[in-house]
């Protein structure tokens, strides 16, 4: 469909009133398969973990993932590895001499092993056609391997940036400076086509002091996670770091940290998957021979998040947990993280994501992190239904300015019935589209059409009649769920 508006019901900026509704978080389903991905080369001795990005090929042919791994002494050994698939469950590394490890000729290693690249995300560009810059890479990187940018760096890690004409030959070899700060989540960038822009979601940290101790006389001390943004219009110079999300006292601040959030742009809102680590210990660990250190010791829990800016978030569905960690003993019972966008396809979305079923202070063994995937219907994160089931549910939209096209909607009616009432600014409804006039629907499906004895949706709008000028959408849910919902582009009213 082409210039399509949707509207997911995520928050309720486009409800004018509702009755009798639900809201239903609707879970990935994790694949039987998983983990798909677990260590297995010298260079992932340590761990493989789903900081990087899964994109389908531009060919159709199937799927890329860049992903990140590390050997022991990870601060020395913290790279991008490159596989691909046909399917998106089963992986091949792709093997090249680009990148030799120790006493290994080939490797599937694209860039990291000088300089270090945590917390990676790459991206197809949006702001220009040059075919050298096709693909592009934001990451956070550790100082101490870049003594040249000390006075850039003031002591902190700091982000940089990549190019790449096909997504396996980074430049520059040492990277471009873009925004100073630690980040060593997973980034994510986001391409915002209404003010022609990336935003880049990154993890800052801070200290905490004078804390009631967890755990012994080292608790008093607790780093805060955040999350902070800056802006680009072409990838190259950035705006100053805003910060965006902290958690509340609500949320157990500061016991419970934003550890990152994960954005992907679908429509006009943007989706956050929010992974939240709740700390349960301050433990004092050897971590990599470096010496005793304080380490955090928790879960961490992805949740759903939703903004219409890319600036100002909500949270969805009384804030339940998206995606479960798994059963305790399980590759994925303590941890999860995301890349920093989840797949949306024809007919489904997926999401990748990075796991661990051990503690940090455990002695590190192979395949302590690992990759799996999980998978929803397009476009279904929580059902809209009636909250008494032998009452229908009604819910009504603001006034849509909307161009040429027909309505449709991702809903499952296969129990019940689904009817579309639409009416004026005031709230008449219109001859020949009141709910009596409506085909119901009665199926399950992602995109069914609305139809009406008056026509189709843009049939019903009258643009020299300042009352039929904008519409109002009434949906009736009877023993039904309501996912999405697709329009004709919305106007804006004011222009």
């Amino acid at each position: 469909m082409i210039d399509q508006e949707i509207e997911l019901f995520l928050d309720r900026t486009r409800i004018s009133w509702e009755y009798n509704v639900d809201r239903c978080l609707q879970r990935p389903r994790k694949h039987d398969a998983n983990p798909i991905l677990t260590g297995g080369h010298p260079w992932e001795e340590m761990y493989v973990t789903m900081y990087g990005n899964v994109l389908p090929k531009e060919d159709g042919s199937g799927y890329r993932m860049w992903y990140s791994a590390g050997a022991k002494g990870m601060t020395k050994s913290k790279c991008l590895c490159y596989a691909e698939s046909e399917d998106g469950f089963a992986w091949r590394r792709v093997m090249s001499d680009r990148a030799p490890y120790e006493d290994c000729a080939e490797s599937n290693i694209l860039a990291g092993i000088e300089h270090n690249l945590p917390g990676p995300t790459v991206l197809r560009n949006c702001h220009n056609d040059n075919p050298d810059e096709r693909y592009l890479l934001f990451y956070d990187s550790y100082s101490h391997t870049r003594p040249e940018m000390a006075d850039w760096h003031k002591g902190s890690r700091a982000c940089y940036t990549m190019t790449s004409p096909d997504g396996l030959t980074w430049t520059p070899k040492e990277g471009r400076p873009a925004v100073v700060g630690k980040a060593d989540a997973s980034q994510s960038v986001v391409w915002d086509p209404k003010r022609r822009r990336y935003i880049a979601y990154m993890r800052g940290t801070r200290p905490q002091e004078a804390l009631q101790p967890l755990d012994g006389p080292y608790g008093e001390r607790v780093r805060v996670r955040y999350v902070r943004a800056a802006a680009s219009k072409d990838f190259l110079h950035w705006s100053d770091q805003v910060e965006l999300l902290r958690a509340g006292p609500e949320e157990g601040d500061p016991y419970n940290h934003i550890h990152q959030l994960a954005v992907t742009r679908r429509g006009n809102q943007f989706v956050g998957v929010r992974f939240m680590f709740r700390v349960e210990a301050m433990p004092t660990v050897d971590y990599e021979g470096q010496g005793m250190m304080v380490m955090e010791e928790g879960v961490c829990d992805p949740y759903l998040s939703v903004s219409r800016d890319g600036l100002s978030w909500s949270k969805v569905c009384d804030n339940q947990i998206f995606m479960p960690r798994g059963e305790p003993g399980s590759w994925d019972h303590r941890w999860l993280v995301m890349p920093g966008q989840f797949l949306v396809e024809k007919d489904r979305m997926l999401f990748y994501y990075g796991a661990s079923k051990m503690t940090r202070a455990e002695p590190p063994v192979r395949d302590v992190l690992s990759i799996g995937v999980a998978s929803l219907p397009r476009d279904r994160f929580q059902a809209l239904r009636p909250l008494l089931l032998h009452h229908e549910a009604v819910i009504e939209t603001k006034p849509l300015y909307l161009s040429e096209g027909d309505l449709h909607l991702n809903a499952d009616a296969s129990g019940g019935s689904i009817r579309v009432e639409l009416v004026t600014f005031h709230g008449l409804p219109i001859e020949g589209f009141t709910r009596d006039d409506c085909t119901p629907i009665e199926t399950d499906g992602l995109e069914q059409k609305v139809q009406w004895k008056g026509g189709r949706l843009s049939d019903a709008i009258e643009p020299e009649d300042p009352f039929r000028k904008a519409i109002r959408i009434r949906i009736y849910l009877n023993q039904a769920s309501l996912y999405a919902m697709y329009t004709p582009e919305c106007a804006d009213p004011l222009e």
